[in-house]
């Protein structure tokens, strides 16, 4: 070997050595973050001419999964597979029900540069297959295209609107397909290939002390999302995203011990830390933040909160215990205003301030309560001001 490749040699392996004392990765993955590009995917996933949520990532350019994800996500269908491993092996039975573990489909933090070969085999049906594999953050993704050839399913894609089609080997689509999928960027839900809508849910989304708003200014108070057969709450997430923001992919969640699955990333803004991580709800009642792929059902609300503060100012998500109300005028409603964090316990939020449409109503009793007359008919919105530990909470209020 000659004195410049020896040079160049010495230099790369002393590169790499620093890389992983600096940012603390085994020297393996430093080298290989460093010999490949990698981010998550900003693409749109179209799977059975559905828009789903996007987990994957792409690296050197081609679309990277994890295997329970695909086996999740075509679960039901003609090309439904389960899977299995061992220490050094992923196995795959194709024609055989998937039975899901949690976590399937979560969008968690970003994991590339902990990069690295996979070095475990993938069996199907019985039969060694040879595809491409790295690992993430423990996790084994494989190239998509890859995984369609050998799992009997086909993968397309549409530059025009930057779309990943995936389609199992039953599916056929009732109008051509190139659409880029059944929601648009311009938020209208093209409903062709998904069937009728099977109902709606209702999002409130707060980060902060602020209420989300859509492309349009509305606020993200009791704002409807259709859904559809199978539809999960990660999916409903995904539809309130691309059509109130025009980007599915604008949220993340990740699986975070007792707080259950949290927000990294709400309406496009990471939270500040994810020590807690925001919140995902749909029953207060358990303090306890909600499964994201649990299935959705007509006339669920989903409430939605985040922080930005990287001290944790907001670790815990403010709250009502209705977050909708109907009255008849002259009617009063009482509520009570509390925070959690998710793990099962919450408290009240004593003496804080209370508006009505921005106007001071009052504030909160020791218990956390306060009463609100409403003497004529109108919508209005309630909301509990954010504290040193909770964000903003919110109801709407419909008096007839």
């Amino acid at each position: 070997m000659n004195t410049k490749l020896k040079t160049k040699l010495s230099f790369l392996l002393a590169l790499t050595l620093l890389i992983s004392l600096f940012t603390g990765l085994p020297a393996n993955a430093a080298a290989a973050s460093a010999a490949h590009t990698v981010q998550p995917s900003r693409q749109i996933l179209n799977v059975n001419g559905v828009v789903k949520g996007n987990p994957s990532y792409a690296i050197d350019g081609n679309n990277y999964y994890k295997l329970r994800d695909i086996a999740y996500l075509l679960r039901g269908t003609g090309s439904q597979f389960a899977v299995d491993y061992d220490a050094s092996t992923v196995k795959c039975t194709t024609n055989t029900a998937y039975a899901p573990v949690g976590g399937e489909m979560a969008i968690g933090t970003d994991l590339s540069s902990t990069l690295i070969p996979s070095d475990m085999s993938l069996v199907i049906d019985g039969k060694a297959v040879a595809v491409t594999a790295f690992r993430l953050g423990g996790y084994n993704y494989y190239k998509l295209r890859e995984l369609g050839a050998a799992l009997n399913f086909t993968v397309d894609y549409v530059e025009s609107s930057d779309t990943v089609l995936v389609a199992s080997s039953d599916y056929t689509a009732s109008t051509g397909s190139g659409t880029g999928g059944d929601q648009d960027t311009g938020g209208d839900q093209d409903t062709a290939d998904k069937g009728s809508a099977i109902g709606t849910v209702h999002f409130y989304a707060v980060i902060d002390d602020s209420i989300c708003k859509d492309t349009k200014g509305a606020q993200i108070i009791y704002y409807p999302v259709s859904i559809y057969k199978d539809d999960t709450i990660a999916d409903a997430i995904t539809a309130l995203h691309q059509s109130a923001l025009g980007d599915g992919t604008a949220w993340a969640s990740a699986k975070n011990g007792a707080y259950g699955d949290v927000l990294t990333k709400l309406w496009g803004q990471n939270t500040g830390t994810t020590t807690y991580g925001g919140g995902i709800w749909t029953d207060f009642s358990s303090a306890r933040h909600a499964d994201v792929t649990a299935a959705v059902t007509d006339g669920m609300i989903i409430y939605l909160n985040s922080y930005t503060s990287a001290s944790e100012a907001h670790a815990k998500c403010g709250y009502f215990n209705q977050q909708y109300a109907q009255l008849s005028a002259g009617q009063s409603l009482t509520l009570t205003f509390s925070c959690s964090s998710g793990d099962g316990t919450s408290a009240p939020c004593t003496a804080a301030v209370v508006s009505t449409d921005g106007l001071f109503a009052g504030k909160t009793d020791e218990d956390g309560r306060i009463t609100i007359k409403f003497d004529k008919a109108g919508e209005y919105l309630v909301t509990g001001a954010a504290g040193p530990s909770w964000t903003t909470g919110v109801c709407k209020v419909v008096v007839k």
